[in-house]
């Protein structure tokens, strides 16, 4: 007999151009919580560079104290780290480093 292993319903992106690139591709507005700042970041993006593209700390699942260090210094001089912060608030991401700030769960602080 054979165990249902499968995970639970949740999204976990390898990269973050595949979280970039999934980004890209929901253009449906689902009332979700940060929808609208979602909306609003990805419209950013589109004209701006985020100082996170190609850096693959801001999805780890661990992160170093050093990396924190490192990757809020980054968030700091990010020009779009007003709309990001503003997703990252609303929507309560279950994980990454947004805007300055590692959220990795339920209980992750803004």
């Amino acid at each position: 007999m054979t165990e249902n292993t499968a995970e639970p319903a949740e999204m976990r992106f390898d990269t973050l151009e595949a979280f970039q690139a999934y980004l890209a591709a929901v253009n449906e507005p689902t009332n979700a919580p940060g929808d609208t700042q979602l909306r609003m970041l990805r419209h950013a993006m589109q004209d701006t560079t985020p100082a996170c593209r190609n850096d693959e700390r801001f999805v780890a699942d661990y992160l170093t104290t050093q990396h924190r260090f490192e990757l809020g210094k980054i968030c700091r001089a990010c020009p779009l780290r007003a709309a990001c912060r503003a997703y990252a608030t609303r929507a309560r991401p279950e994980a990454g480093f947004w805007a300055g700030e590692m959220y990795d769960g339920p209980t992750a602080r803004n």
